[in-house]
């Protein structure tokens, strides 16, 4: 009798995938709201995790917050910036340059319980360090990202030679930007409201042009003497039968064709724009201070960001020692290699900025021992950024192509030097 009672009993069909969230739809608001809230479906879903993924999770979670807050500020404008940061992110007892310390602590937690974080958690958490601009939230990321890869290579493998040798030869790259876009803009200008005072002077009768036409053709003829004097100056020399022409002085304005040549490389600086050779800048300077160890998040190098770092750096770093200062320099020197090694004239990298880093040290109050010093670093530094550059030719090209591409953050590109985009 007991099998004819079990078949009397009505089957009840086991919840088909959905009819969780079909039941609770049914229900009234404040039943859902219980329901929701009352560690359920998050503490279930949870507890499926293993302990690696609740790390993972949580990790990407407390980068991701971050990296969303710059996104509503930069939709909604720099001013609001700090206070969206503030708000989203930062309690009110935290700085926004310590709002990375909570990931770095779990990433820490992580390395001391040997689990090991995924390439895409730990590119989230470059992002939200470079996201900030904070040498310092940098640095920590960085040295706990190297821990956790336990790779060798890569992040800070680079080391330069403390001795300063081989500059007696090297010279330096020279830019003179502003002279030549100061020269290109004047004479413009002047060709510019010369006729713009002759069109204007049409309607009046008694209009005399001659002052603008003087002043146009003086123009004019200064640009031909200044490239055509030269010529006949080594043709008089060349010739027997033509009466030889006086020297130039060195320091002519007109005569050698320097002039001109200003003219046209300021036309050149303010007209031009080629992202290629942009690309291959930036690609430069970020894997040469990724291969040093420096905790740098621009990648355009320059001597104000360079000088923050010296400046606030952590002592046991070294950064403000001469082989601290030298590795900074390798990084400034970076950019304007690459490009000289394709192009004769330098227009998205700057040599003056390590000139300028000096000087804004010297102003902060780390001088070196003297101006000849200082010289002598800027040039074995130059020579260690060619060595740097042209050894790693390659990985400079293949991230140039990724910043091309416009969407390669800082922490896709530190995917491609650790290896890891296939683990995406």
């Amino acid at each position: 009798m007991l099998w004819l009672w079990l078949l009397l009993i009505p089957k009840v069909a086991p919840f088909a995938p959905g009819t969780r969230g079909r039941l609770i739809s049914r229900l009234d608001e404040s039943q859902r709201s219980q329901l929701t809230t009352k560690d359920s479906f998050l503490q279930d879903a949870f507890l499926q995790l293993s302990e690696s993924e609740k790390y993972e999770v949580t990790l990407t979670g407390l980068c991701n917050k971050i990296l969303d807050a710059g996104a509503k500020a930069s939709r909604k404008g720099e001013d609001e910036m700090v206070e969206i940061i503030e708000d989203e992110v930062v309690s009110s007892t935290k700085s926004p340059s310590f709002q990375l310390d909570d990931a770095v602590a779990l990433l820490q937690e992580m390395n001391r319980r040997n689990i090991a974080p995924s390439a895409r958690s730990v590119c989230t958490m470059i992002d939200a360090a470079a996201f900030l601009s904070s040498s310092e939230a940098m640095e920590k990321t960085m040295r706990e990202m190297k821990k956790s890869s336990k790779r060798t290579g890569g992040y800070g493998s680079m080391l330069i030679p403390a001795k300063v040798q081989g500059t007696e030869n090297v010279v330096l790259p020279q830019d003179e930007r502003g002279e030549e876009v100061g020269w290109t803009v004047g004479y413009l200008l002047v060709l510019s409201l010369c006729f713009g005072r002759n069109a204007l002077g049409g309607w009046d009768p008694d209009y005399s042009s001659l002052l603008s036409d003087l002043v146009i053709w003086g123009s004019i003829t200064t640009l031909v003497v200044d490239n055509l004097y030269g010529i006949a100056k080594k043709a008089s020399e060349i010739l027997p039968n033509l009466p030889e022409l006086p020297s130039v002085p060195d320091d002519a304005i007109v005569g050698k064709g320097r002039t001109t040549g200003k003219i046209v490389k300021g036309l050149t600086r303010l007209l031009s724009t080629d992202t290629q050779r942009e690309c291959r800048t930036e690609a430069a300077c970020l894997v040469v201070g990724y291969y040093l160890g420096l905790p740098c998040f621009s990648f355009r190098a320059n001597a104000l960001e360079a000088a923050a770092l010296i400046y606030e750096g952590d002592e046991k770093m070294g950064w403000k020692g001469e082989a601290g200062i030298v590795r900074i320099m390798v990084w400034l020197w970076a950019g304007v290699v690459k490009e000289q090694m394709k192009h004769d004239m330098l227009l998205a990298s700057d040599p003056r900025q390590v000139t300028g880093l000096l000087t804004r040290l010297a102003k902060l109050g780390i001088e070196l021992e003297s101006e000849e010093r200082g010289q002598e670093l800027a040039k074995y530094s130059y020579l260690k950024a060619r060595d740097i550059v042209e050894n790693n030719a390659v990985e400079i090209e293949n991230i140039a192509e990724r910043l091309l591409g416009g969407k390669a953050t800082v922490g896709d590109c530190v995917a491609y030097l650790e290896g890891w985009e296939g683990e995406f």
